[in-house]
């Protein structure tokens, strides 16, 4: 999916694409999806359909890239779906294609052609191509290391020239490739996280891809929505490891905020549930009174315990060392 429809493949992109015909308005238009080619779509995240949206405001109208003669869509599936609320005129690009195969052939260089790309869809269209083309060879004639590699090894060479990367880096990108393929088959769920992870909003490594494409269906439907709350793979700890030792800022803005990065929405969350709960416990008062009494910067006073002890409330202690960091300790989620 791209941004600019029609836009001819930048060299980064390594393929052809030709050239739509002159954009004509449609007001009815009948246009249609193939699913092998929805398949190789990447999409895009939330803030470039925001972007989008404005372009399309501003430009008065939602332009699509569509099959000459057949009608499917190659780009402008997004501006499609955000026009329905809009209800802007249509301009219709159209490409000549002659088969299918040169249709898929087309999304696969226009997307790589957009300089917004994230690494990880990168990798994913290099593995797409990869994949599809690496038959084209012949398998009989693989050399006996590329066998062992298991990466044809004229095919890998060929990807690995056209984007200047490693034979073995096209090899992975394949097997990235078939592993969100194959998690994109197992739900809703499932398909939001392979968008997430290509358009940069879920950060998983390779490994954690490869281990969610081969979960369990029962253990998908507990593990998916957290990766899309965190934006991460939860980490597993048993109850009886020891507590993980991280580094955090003192100034409590910064340190909320590193909390979020490091766990996570709904970790984070559950601390300021439990850190709430704890100054309730230990402030004087309720927690109304304490909340006033910070607005105005009136503290309440100092407690005494029954034999006479004073006891210092944290909440009176001056933040001096503000950005020095300072050491704590939290079982990872």
């Amino acid at each position: 999916m791209s941004t600019t429809n029609g836009a001819k493949a930048s060299p980064r992109s390594g393929g052809r694409s030709p050239k739509p015909t002159r954009a004509r308005r449609n007001a009815t238009p009948k246009f249609n999806t193939d699913p092998r080619l929805e398949k190789v779509r990447v999409g895009l995240s939330q803030d470039e359909r925001a972007m989008l949206q404005e372009r399309m405001q501003v430009e008065g109208c939602c332009r699509v890239t569509v099959w000459k003669g057949h009608g499917t869509v190659l780009d402008g599936h997004e501006a499609l779906e955000l026009n329905a609320a809009l209800g802007l005129p249509l301009e219709e690009d159209e490409i000549e294609l002659p088969d299918r195969q040169s249709a898929w052939n087309w999304i696969i260089y226009n997307q790589l052609g957009r300089a917004n790309l994230t690494k990880e869809a990168e990798s994913y269209l290099r593995g797409q191509l990869y994949n599809a083309h690496k038959q084209s060879h012949g398998g009989d004639r693989r050399s006996a290391q590329s066998s062992r590699n298991g990466c044809d090894l004229k095919t890998c060479e060929e990807i690995a020239a056209r984007y200047k990367v490693a034979p073995r880096t096209i090899h992975n990108d394949g097997r990235l490739a078939e592993a969100l393929d194959s998690l994109k088959e197992k739900g809703d769920d499932c398909t939001d996280v392979v968008r997430a992870i290509l358009t940069g909003e879920v950060h998983l490594s390779r490994k954690e891809v490869q281990e969610l494409a081969e979960m369990p269906p029962a253990d998908l439907q507990k593990v998916v929505p957290r990766v899309l709350m965190s934006g991460r793979m939860p980490r597993h700890q048993s109850p009886e490891s020891k507590p993980v030792l991280i580094t955090v800022p003192k100034e409590p803005t910064a340190l909320a905020r590193e909390l979020l990065k490091r766990y996570g929405q709904a970790y984070a969350a559950e601390v300021g549930q439990a850190l709430a709960r704890v100054l309730e416990e230990h402030r004087p008062g309720s927690t109304q009174e304490w909340v006033a009494a910070e607005a105005t910067g009136v503290r309440p006073v100092t407690p005494v315990d029954d034999d006479g002890t004073v006891r210092p409330n944290r909440a009176e202690v001056p933040d001096a060392a503000g950005g020095v960091m300072t050491t704590i300790n939290t079982t990872a989620t």
